[in-house]
């Protein structure tokens, strides 16, 4: 009699994220709602072992043991960094061994959750998605550095962009989604130009930007739509370059970014690639994914299809 294969997952949760309580979890009702739902719907053939984050960069290690250990199936209960975490921890591994293909089913708890944005993220769809192992292809994007490796799921952004959210992680992240608000009003009063040298799918680029985001998916900040066309299957990430603009048609222009419509300013200009080279190697720091690195960067490439998403 023909039997199904079991399908282990690998849960990794960060009672952390968004605020949350952090209590030890000795019985099922300690644990996230959406486990507890899981264990609840007994879906067959499925086990899985949980993980809980305890420190910064533990999601990291934890998806890279995980994946080391078989595992290809993974649920990320967590904000914006947990995923990131999770993501570079799990393709880390796969760049070093590959094999198998990657799934992910991603349940928000952060105050960000740029991404879940493009899934329309519903919970009784992710339940249903994973009991009928109903899953679509998703990119990712690779920063090659000086050291090693970073990977963003969502978007990466230079320049003023990067500034932003830095001045958030390090002074407004306890105010959530109006922390970047807030960030973007404080750098406008020291707003400059960045110089950008690089090489776009073979085109050499040598120009004076506001800033360079690159998208793999729509969103940034929770509910700023900075690349209104992006599609995180398409095979490409979506290039948002705003030529220098002064700060107060920038501080006009802002409330735009929440419906798309900046898109159709002059100073913006929005394109398609799949590779951007750094000849000479850009020292900057960056955001990536709600994250912010000091980086020396070499190239930014798309991965298509190096990933799955349960929806």
């Amino acid at each position: 009699m023909y039997r199904q294969s079991i399908r282990r997952f690998g849960i990794i949760y960060n009672q952390r994220a968004g605020g949350g309580r952090v209590r030890p979890i000795r019985k099922m009702r300690h644990y996230d709602r959406f486990i507890r739902r899981l264990k609840k719907a007994k879906i067959e053939n499925l086990v899985y072992q949980i993980k809980t984050t305890e420190y910064h960069q533990h999601a990291k290690d934890i998806g890279k043991h995980m994946y080391y250990d078989g595992i290809r199936d993974f649920i990320v209960i967590g904000g914006d960094g947990t995923l990131h975490e999770a993501i570079n921890g799990i393709m880390e591994a796969m760049r070093k061994e590959p094999g198998g293909k990657v799934k992910i089913g991603i349940v928000p708890r952060g105050t960000g959750n740029s991404f879940l944005r493009d899934l329309d993220y519903n919970e009784d769809r992710l339940l249903e998605a994973i009991a009928e192992n109903r899953w679509r292809a998703c990119d990712t994007i690779q920063l090659r550095l000086s050291w090693g490796y970073l990977y963003s799921i969502n978007l990466v952004s230079l320049g003023f962009v990067a500034d932003v959210a830095k001045l958030r992680n390090d002074s407004f992240s306890l105010l959530g989604n109006f922390g970047y608000t807030l960030a973007v009003l404080v750098k406008l009063f020291t707003l400059s130009p960045y110089r950008f040298q690089c090489v776009i799918d073979g085109r050499s680029f040598d120009q004076d930007l506001t800033f360079l985001s690159i998208n793999n998916s729509r969103y940034t900040g929770g509910d700023m739509l900075m690349a209104p066309h992006a599609r995180f299957d398409d095979g490409k990430f979506d290039l948002i370059e705003v030529e220098p603009i002064s700060k107060w048609k920038l501080l006009r222009a802002f409330p735009k970014i929440f419906t798309g419509k900046h898109q159709f300013l002059p100073e913006v200009k929005m394109s398609q690639a799949t590779c951007i080279d750094f000849p000479s190697p850009l020292e900057t720091h960056l955001m990536i994914d709600g994250e912010v690195e000091d980086v020396t960067l070499e190239q930014i490439k798309i991965l298509p299809e190096s990933m799955y998403v349960y929806q």
